[in-house]
């Protein structure tokens, strides 16, 4: 276990979209090498999971400048514990927060509301809807500190730069736009909630942008996902069957290390975006008067 958090300024949550598959060397992507494998960290909320250090060749990042980032993988869930319980999510980003990431990349695998996406198609959301009932919403660490809005949660560049990269891949169609529905699971939705999620909006579910992407506005970091639809959720397709869902993940899982690997050389690193405005700190007055 190692006590020192590396610096860098983008971080890689792999998710569903990669399971099996040999991380970065299946992507056989060019310029991307492994400086420290399986580090381990002690946080505040118990041992993370394992992290990857990677870096970028100068000659193939947009600025023309190396690169550092934090890679892990299944969002930092380990094999036969409750993330809940285990506070998974909030040991990622107290490592990413002690590293100083400005960036953050997360891929994953959805399952289809909207009968016109089907397996294969890959989902860049620009919303969320949170119908999970257990998940954290923040590390506490900035609590009463900054106001923490959700206008713009997508980083627009970062998202840009995963649409982009999908494009030369071999996914069936791209959709940057969207609604992700994010479901507690581990189970899958049952027909009846399926039919509500349809109703409110929502065009794909997961089970993995919540709490990521209200923790990564609160340590300041841009965020956007990409999502690998894997399957039509219950009752949106009776000629959908479940042994195709992995049939799906392995065919693209190195389409989807190619993917993400791509997107982390094109993303500046940049306030341009906008999107920490939305970040705001709070007068120290309103502090005032509450417990420590």
């Amino acid at each position: 276990m190692s006590n020192t958090i590396p610096a860098a300024n983008f971080a890689l949550i792999r998710g569903t979209g990669t399971w099996a598959c040999d991380f970065p060397a299946e992507a056989q992507e060019e310029g991307i090498h492994v400086l420290q494998d399986d580090l381990v960290f002690e946080t505040p909320y118990g041992q993370s999971a394992k992290f990857q250090l990677l870096e970028i060749d100068a000659r193939y990042t947009v600025d023309g400048i190396k690169r550092s980032f934090l890679s892990v993988a299944s969002h930092g869930w380990k094999v036969g514990i409750d993330p809940i319980a285990d506070r998974s999510s909030e040991q990622v980003f107290w490592v990413l927060q002690q590293a100083g990431v400005k960036k953050i990349i997360v891929e994953g695998a959805a399952g289809s509301v909207n009968e016109f996406i089907y397996p294969g198609d890959l989902v860049i959301p620009t919303d969320f809807f949170d119908f999970t009932k257990r998940r954290p919403t923040s590390l506490g660490t900035t609590r009463f500190q900054y106001l923490i809005r959700l206008k713009q949660a997508i980083c627009p560049q970062i998202a840009d730069a995963l649409e982009d990269a999908a494009a030369r891949l071999g996914f069936g169609r791209v959709y940057k736009r969207g609604l992700m529905g994010i479901f507690e699971g581990p189970r899958f939705e049952s027909p009846a909630e399926v039919r509500f999620f349809k109703q409110v909006g929502c065009d794909v579910l997961g089970q993995s942008m919540v709490p990521e992407v209200y923790l990564a506005r609160e340590i300041g970091a841009c965020y956007a996902a990409a999502y690998l639809t894997v399957n039509f959720a219950e009752g949106i397709s009776e000629e959908w069957e479940s042994k195709e869902l992995d049939q799906v993940r392995l065919h693209h899982k190195a389409d989807m290390a190619r993917l993400v690997l791509r997107a982390m050389k094109q993303i500046p690193l940049s306030d341009e975006c906008g999107c920490l405005q939305y970040r705001q700190a709070r007068p120290a007055e309103y502090r005032r008067g509450i417990a420590m």
